[in-house]
């Protein structure tokens, strides 16, 4: 009897042990799909340090029940935040985006997109010009979501925050990142403590403190430095990005759960729930680097009036714009999520004199994971047309009907109330769903 009794408890302490592992392979899985999209901003989302090992816990007991199915990709706004306002470092309202990036993830075909938004990139903030890093201080990480989504033509899940405080604790609990120095990088400001030195040549182990002032470089002392400014600093980011991927990866890293989860509970600000976390960070790890791919918005710095803006390149934005909202998958239509298309409100309307061709395209569309559609009828025209409310929009047109014709803005007569995302007139052209003659 009591042999049975110690083969059951080495049985059960061997099947602790399993269950523990897996905890640990999941939560070494999340840390990746953290790290790899938002150590480019410094982090990714809010561990209730304490609780967090116990509720993964709880969500592996049964790993093919209570783990989340994922299938769709998911974007994720990372906001590195710097201080606005150097004379009040508590006044969390000054902060402006450091730093910008929309981290996409197909979890099919474990594939990551890091896009890098250049902070003087021009947009219209109330009508007026501004540089996006202007966007927080003015309507928080909503607008900065909003200009975002409408640059990249997508839909934004969740965003994460941190600051450079989070960043120098993250980099610490990972053991710090070799790099090799390519420039010379000597630059001083006072008012924000900040002292950059590093000499061209050099590979230099970078602490917390010390990879602060690589990713924050961007000129000397004596106005030389990055030749194309913001864009080649990206560039520098990128390469840090690359070193930190590795170190992540590393079997070291499982050994430092502990104090990552408590840097991140401290520093880290997010929407993304612990159940989406631990799903998208199984397949995170999964995720080779090969199939991580560090990108910069597209265009060129240029001068409008006095002021420097960074101005995209449309054609090769719209490109952008593809890749992310397209698959190559069969038997997927394209990798835009379908929650995504049921948030859009939708107004049809027919404008020929073909009975029900409005009601057959709102069929469609619902198959297609639109819910909200209305149909109506509209003044006689040739051309068929699609109105979009904002740019997030327009990559879900583009996919899902051949109308060529897509334009910014819908006018009262359409849509007195502002109740519509989108409003498609159907012209004498249009044949079918998809189709045009």
């Amino acid at each position: 009897m009591g042999n049975e009794e110690n083969r059951f408890e080495k049985r059960q302490d061997k099947k602790n042990i399993n269950k523990k592992s897996l905890v640990k392979r999941i939560i070494l899985g999340a840390l990746a799909f953290i790290l790899i999209f938002f150590i480019s901003i410094f982090g990714y989302f809010y561990f209730k340090y304490g609780s967090f090992l116990g509720e993964v816990f709880n969500i592996v007991k049964d790993v093919k029940q209570d783990v989340i199915k994922v299938e769709e990709p998911i974007n994720v706004l990372l906001l590195g935040m710097d201080i606005g306002d150097t004379s009040d470092v508590s006044n969390k309202d000054a902060k402006r985006t450091d730093t910008i990036i929309l981290a996409n993830f197909d979890p099919i075909t474990k594939e990551a997109k890091l896009i890098s938004i250049p902070r003087d990139t021009r947009v219209k903030i109330g009508g007026k010009s501004q540089k996006i890093n202007a966007a927080y201080p003015i309507g928080g990480e909503k607008l900065v979501k909003q200009l975002v989504g409408n640059i990249l033509g997508v839909k934004v899940d969740y965003v994460v925050k941190v600051d450079y405080e989070g960043f120098r604790g993250i980099i610490d609990a990972i053991g710090g990142i070799d790099m090799y120095i390519e420039q010379d990088m000597n630059y001083d400001d006072p008012g924000q403590d900040l002292h950059i030195h590093f000499n061209k040549g050099e590979t230099v182990h970078l602490d917390g403190k010390k990879a602060e002032e690589f990713f924050r470089w961007r000129k000397n002392n004596d106005g030389t430095g990055l030749v194309n400014g913001d864009v080649d600093r990206i560039k520098n980011q990128q390469k840090f990005i690359n070193a930190v991927i590795d170190k992540v990866l590393s079997v070291s890293t499982i050994t430092k759960i502990d104090s990552i989860a408590e840097i991140l509970n401290k520093n880290i600000e997010t929407n993304i729930p612990l159940d989406v976390t631990v799903a998208y960070g199984l397949k995170g790890l999964e995720t080779d680097k090969n199939n991580i791919k560090m990108m910069t918005l597209p265009g060129e710095g240029k001068y409008v009036g006095n002021v420097s803006y960074y101005i995209p390149d449309e054609k090769a934005t719209k490109e952008l714009r593809s890749q992310l909202n397209s698959s190559n998958l069969s038997g997927r239509k394209n990798v835009i999520p379908s929650a995504a298309r049921g948030d859009l409100s939708i107004k049809v309307l027919n404008c020929t004199k073909i009975n029900g061709l409005a009601a057959n395209v709102q069929k469609q569309l619902n198959e297609n994971g639109y819910d909200k559609v209305d149909v109506g009828n509209g003044d006689p025209r040739e051309k068929s047309e699609i109105l979009i409310k904002d740019e997030s929009s327009r990559a879900f047109m583009e996919n899902d009907l051949k109308i060529e014709n897509i334009k910014n803005g819908i006018s009262s007569k359409y849509d007195g109330n502002g109740t519509y995302d989108v409003v498609i007139l159907l012209g004498k052209d249009f044949k079918n769903f998809g189709e045009m003659k």
